[in-house]
């Protein structure tokens, strides 16, 4: 297995665990309306799920189980590879951040850092296709 795709799996499988725990405290919280902390977590808890264990396991498993694009270079560019991990993880960790504390004080001005997380969220998605695409092929005869 690829180190890249050790990477991959391993963070996923720790955003599983952050995921689950924060969707536990969610449920836990259900009640407690008056509280908006807990509300404000759900995108977060969403995001974490999905795109840092949902996403990120895909990715690694197609990085690894793909077939080759060539004999001397079987999973095109290690460094898309790892510019796709850097800046889906960079991109899922400031949104984590700012997204509930720009919710809560909206006048601390940090909104702004949601478009560069996203813009980074796309941009290892874009990666990720360019650096899988010719991977995706029939049978060769």
């Amino acid at each position: 297995m690829p180190t890249l795709t050790r990477w991959f799996l391993k963070t996923a499988m720790l955003y599983f665990l952050v995921g689950f725990a924060l969707g536990g405290l969610l449920l836990a919280t259900l009640g407690w309306k008056r509280l908006p902390v807990f509300s404000v977590l759900q995108p977060v808890y969403w995001h974490i799920l999905l795109v840092g264990w949902l996403m990120q396991c895909i990715f690694g498993v197609a990085y690894w189980m793909f077939p080759a694009f060539s004999k001397g270079q079987p999973h095109r560019s290690e460094k898309l590879g790892w510019f796709t991990y850097g800046a889906l993880n960079l991109g899922l960790l400031i949104r984590t951040i700012v997204e509930p504390w720009h919710s809560l004080s909206p006048q601390t001005g940090i909104g702004w850092l949601l478009v560069p997380s996203a813009a980074l969220q796309v941009a290892a998605g874009w990666a990720f296709v360019l650096n899988t695409w010719g991977r995706v092929r029939g049978r060769r005869s």
